[in-house]
């Protein structure tokens, strides 16, 4: 069965005095049941508060919005609080490169309480027509994106080469990658931020197109050549060429 890839808005569930919720309908979003993820945001207006509440599966919080200059944000009123929180956003980037963006990933390795979760997370901006270049999902990891800021195109393909996505993403949307299918994303003349979360606590990520490419180990050319069924100088070329190229690539001009 054909499954909807179109990235979607979240819908609004409550709204009060004190802020709103708002997400994802698995019956509306199949791709969200599929993969057993749930997905919402909550909006807190000045002074809001949100009663303490719990769940029976493991999450990620993402902070999209600080709070004005002036205020203070609540912090837990526990001395191991670090275990639960992180700041992506002043983390050590993993990649970083000129024109391009920049890519931060937090795992069970930096981030012991990951490993609890299940889950695994990451950050990426990227400048104004800068490109993250194709990516597939291994093992039992599908992976979530959110389109924090800007806007650009994305790209998905999946089983047996087939182009399930190609379309225009903007701020607010969610869109999902499950197992083995790759993804692409391309910014806008504004440049794109996306926060995803992964369901593996590792950084189970395959690349396609850079020095770190799965094509880059495999060995003799020959087999590479009768794999994409093209002639010797290519396989040369292309080899070449992603043996000097970085997973964001920034703009030709």
């Amino acid at each position: 069965m054909d499954m909807d890839f179109t990235p979607k808005f979240a819908k609004q569930l409550f709204e009060g005095e004190g802020g709103s919720y708002h997400s994802w309908s698995a019956t509306e979003f199949p791709l969200l049941a599929e993969a057993k993820i749930g997905a919402g945001f909550l909006v807190l207006r000045p002074g809001g508060f949100a009663l303490p509440h719990y769940a029976d599966s493991s999450k990620i919080g993402y902070v999209l919005q600080a709070p004005e200059e002036g205020q203070n944000m609540p912090v837990p009123q526990i001395n191991n609080a670090n275990k639960w929180v992180k700041n992506i956003v002043n983390f050590p980037a993993d990649i970083q490169v000129e024109r391009a963006g920049i890519a931060t990933s937090l795992t069970g390795t930096n981030f012991p309480f990951l490993e609890e979760a299940g889950l695994s997370c990451s950050l990426v901006k990227l400048e104004p027509n800068a490109v993250h270049s194709p990516q597939y999902t291994t093992v039992n990891m599908v992976q979530v994106f959110y389109v924090v800021k800007g806007s650009g195109k994305v790209q998905i393909v999946g089983l047996n080469s087939k182009l399930v996505l190609d379309t225009n993403v903007v701020a607010g949307q969610l869109l999902v990658v499950p197992r083995f299918f790759v993804a692409a994303i391309v910014a806008d003349g504004e440049g794109i931020e996306c926060f995803s979360i992964k369901t593996s606590t590792g950084s189970a990520i395959g690349e396609l197109t850079s020095k770190e490419s799965v094509f880059n180990v495999i060995s003799p050319l020959s087999v590479l050549q009768f794999s994409l069924n093209v002639k010797t100088e290519f396989v040369k070329f292309f080899k070449e060429k992603i043996g000097k190229s970085e997973i964001l690539i920034p703009p030709k001009n």
